[in-house]
C-alpha cells in the first residue's frame, strides 16, 4: 500500500521542479528538455499539472496565505498567456525574448524565495513522457 507521505513528498519535489525550471533563463529551460519537445509548452504544461499534483495531495496544506497568493499570480499570469489569440507567446523566440516569460520567471523566484527552495537549476535527470511537434 502507498504511503500518502510519499504522495505528498512526491508532489512537493515535482512542484518544485517545475518552479525552477520556470524561474531559469530560456537557455537553461530548452537545456532542461529533449530537443524535440515545444519547451514553452510543456513548461506550462507541467507547471498546471504539478500545481494541481501539489493542491490535490494535501502537500498545499502548509502553504501559508502569502506563498499561496504568490501561486496564485503564477498561475494568473500563465492564464493570461494562454489561448488561441496567443500563439506568438509560445515559440522559442518568445520564450527568450518576451518580456511576460521573464515576469513569470520573476514571479517562478519570488515562489522559490517564500518556500525557501533553491533558485539554482534542477537537475536534468527525470523520468518524463514529451509530446513532440506535430507533423
Amino acid at each position: 500500500m502507498k504511503n500518502i507521505d510519499d504522495g505528498v513528498t512526491q508532489s512537493r519535489l515535482r512542484f518544485e521542479w517545475i518552479l525552477r525550471a520556470l524561474a531559469q533563463s530560456s537557455v537553461v529551460q530548452r537545456s532542461l528538455y529533449p530537443p524535440f519537445v515545444e519547451v514553452a509548452d510543456e513548461l506550462a504544461l507541467e507547471f498546471e499539472e504539478c500545481l494541481r499534483a501539489f493542491i490535490g495531495s494535501g502537500a498545499s496544506a502548509s502553504v501559508t496565505p502569502a506563498q499561496m497568493e504568490l501561486i496564485e499570480k503564477l498561475d494568473r499570469q500563465m492564464e493570461a498567456m494562454s489561448g488561441p489569440e496567443k500563439t506568438e507567446l509560445w515559440t522559442d523566440e518568445a520564450l527568450q525574448m518576451s518580456s511576460l516569460w521573464q515576469n513569470l520567471r520573476d514571479t517562478a523566484s519570488c515562489v522559490l524565495n517564500a518556500f525557501g527552495w533553491p533558485l539554482s537549476p534542477p537537475p536534468i535527470q527525470r523520468g518524463g513522457i514529451y509530446v513532440g511537434p506535430q507533423h
